[in-house]
């Protein structure tokens, strides 16, 4: 990897089992918290985005931590690779 940068308006999670996820999308509604793709089909990895203007990144990302339906989560990060090790 030569470089990578992190999207601080979209964050992958991972629910815990048995969550239920457009129920936890409808409690999630007031950040504007949206669905973007489901990261790989064989993990239940899910790219989500969310309104910056009305949470802060890094107050969105430890709400998400935090949350009891969240097994994890993190920034989205773009990776910029080196031409010659691809």
């Amino acid at each position: 990897i030569k470089d990578q940068v992190t999207i601080y308006d979209e964050i992958i999670i991972e629910p815990n089992p048995g969550v239920r996820l457009p129920v936890w999308f409808k409690d999630m509604e007031a950040y504007g918290v949206r669905l973007i793709t489901k990261v790989a089909n064989e993990q239940n990895l899910w790219l989500i985005g969310y309104d910056n203007k009305i949470i802060e990144p890094t107050l969105m990302l430890n709400m998400l931590k935090k949350d009891k339906a969240i097994k994890f989560a993190e920034f989205n990060k773009k990776m910029f690779y080196d031409e010659h090790t691809v």
